[in-house]
């Protein structure tokens, strides 16, 4: 095995400076490891802060919302509108009661969470959780007559025309607001606050 004064110049800089770096790099680990304890190992007021929003979202997505917004200076986080639960989908979670499951089922319900952050004390945080729901009142597009089926093969290809030629234009096709579900937002929220009460 070679010495290292035997080694080549260029070698034993390289040696020096990967020795070095790896020095530099587990001193910084343990540098930002007392930065985030604080003293005694409290967390400090950020942490506590970001461990809220943090644990809010592992919790939506566990009931596999796909989050849309965090706005951390807001205390808000929003997940994009969610089709319900069906009779066959027996992995989620997102329908509180049995009638919910047979409402998704039968006709599309959405359900978007909103999660606030509020201060519950001297930098204490927690969370007020909110379900809206909607419903979507889209007609099909299909054919009732055979003048409309004529219409369709006469026209060139395009979303708009089809909808005209079904008698569909202009028809108002936004979700339809529904009364907020509250007993899956008390179910997110008790989930949030179990794992916010682990340490």
């Amino acid at each position: 095995m070679a010495q290292i004064g035997s080694l080549n110049p260029r070698r034993r800089a390289a040696s020096m400076i990967a020795a070095v770096v790896t020095g530099w790099l587990l001193a910084g680990c343990a540098a930002d490891a007392r930065l985030q304890t604080g003293s005694a190992g409290e967390m400090t007021v950020a942490q506590r802060y970001n461990r809220v929003f943090t644990v809010s979202q592992d919790v939506l997505r566990g009931y596999l919302f796909e989050i849309d917004r965090v706005d951390r200076r807001a205390g808000l986080i929003q997940t994009f509108p969610m089709t319900g639960k069906s009779w066959f989908e027996f992995h989620r979670k997102d329908a509180a009661t049995v009638r919910d499951v047979i409402e998704s089922t039968l006709q599309t319900i959405y359900r978007q969470a909103i999660v606030e952050i509020v201060a519950t004390g001297s930098d204490q945080w927690g969370v007020n959780v909110r379900v809206a729901v909607s419903r979507s009142d889209r007609r099909r597009l299909q054919l009732t007559n055979t003048s409309q089926a004529i219409n369709l093969f006469q026209l060139q290809r395009g979303h708009r025309r089809y909808e005209e030629a079904l008698g569909l234009a202009g028809v108002d096709r936004s979700p339809v607001e529904l009364p907020d579900d509250g007993i899956l937002a008390a179910k997110i929220q008790a989930e949030i606050d179990k794992r916010l009460a682990r340490r």
